[in-house]
């Protein structure tokens, strides 16, 4: 029972993934990438406030940690560009294969290459799922 909390956390993040698809989808401007800048900037001042309040803000944080900042900045900059691209090019439907692809390479590549992360007896057969999930969606497509 102790796994229930981060797996409903995994689910809500998925639910949390609707008003971004759907503000993809449905914000219309000139220049589409005004709706990915406001989104990130209000989220960033949201963060930003959350750190204030929780603690203070660490001087030297920024000092310490600019490299990372910097590499998790164009990861965002750049699942923010294909997801516009993906979604208003191609359809919502094709989040699927973002979504299982966002899930299985970060986890296969940070979590157990990386940081040694155990695996288990089912999270390989969980793995193969989506891979074939991602194989059906592409031959439903054809």
């Amino acid at each position: 029972m102790k796994s229930i909390l981060p797996i409903a956390l995994a689910v809500f993040v998925g639910f949390c993934n609707i008003p971004l698809i759907y503000g993809f989808k449905k914000a219309y401007s000139q220049n589409p990438f005004i709706f990915a800048g406001s989104f990130n900037l209000c989220s960033a001042f949201l963060f930003l406030s959350i750190a204030y309040f929780y603690g203070g803000i660490e001087h030297q944080y920024f000092i310490k940690n600019w490299t990372l900042i910097l590499f998790a900045t164009l990861g965002i900059f750049i699942i923010n560009f294909l997801a516009y691209y993906i979604i208003n090019h191609h359809g919502a439907s094709y989040w699927i294969i973002a979504s299982l692809s966002s899930m299985l390479i970060p986890a296969i590549v940070v979590g157990y290459l990386v940081f040694r992360e155990k695996l288990n007896f089912w999270i390989i057969p969980s793995v193969i799922c989506a891979i074939l999930s991602v194989i059906f969606f592409v031959l439903s497509k054809r």
